[in-house]
């Protein structure tokens, strides 16, 4: 069975998930842009893949995906530690993504596959790839959203609390 979500239906979430995520790195439009790039890059390569089989190569070679869930760990750390009084609200949402993130792993759904064929063969044909991964990007919207609203980075960043 095909796909049923348009790849362009992830578009809106690739550029909205850059901007709660830099919001603990402070100011700085340079910073932003760089991050719009990153994830329209990730885009490109999880819902254009056999489009652009070179920046799908790319993003494989140079294992983007594992830098993508490392800026996220950061996300959260950084804003665990700059949201005053709202660490319950930071620490909720990190549980909450570390197991929904495990539990797609574990059921081998929604998640971009070890390769670039299994990942083209998933996107393409698996209705259960395709509806989790939708899913996975409105998680994290919401994630990334309600934890960057809390986040006070004005007085710069506080690696901990003190």
């Amino acid at each position: 069975m095909k796909a049923i979500i348009s790849p362009w239906a992830y578009l809106p979430f690739h550029i909205a998930h850059s901007f709660p995520l830099t919001k603990w790195m402070g100011g700085g439009n340079l910073r932003k842009l760089i991050m719009l790039a990153f994830h329209l890059t990730l885009y490109l390569a999880e819902h254009w893949t056999s489009s652009f089989p070179r920046v799908s190569k790319f993003v494989y070679d140079t294992h983007l995906h594992d830098v993508a869930g490392v800026m996220i760990l950061l996300f959260f750390y950084f804003s665990y530690h700059n949201c005053g009084e709202n660490q319950a609200l930071v620490r909720n949402w990190f549980v909450a993504t570390i197991v929904f993130v495990g539990v797609n792993e574990a059921m081998d759904v929604g998640s971009p596959k070890p390769t670039i064929e299994e990942h083209i063969e998933a996107s393409e044909n698996d209705v259960a790839h395709d509806i989790a991964h939708f899913v996975g990007h409105c998680f994290l919207m919401a994630a990334a959203w309600n934890v960057a609203s809390v986040v006070d980075v004005t007085n710069g960043l506080k690696m901990k609390k003190g």
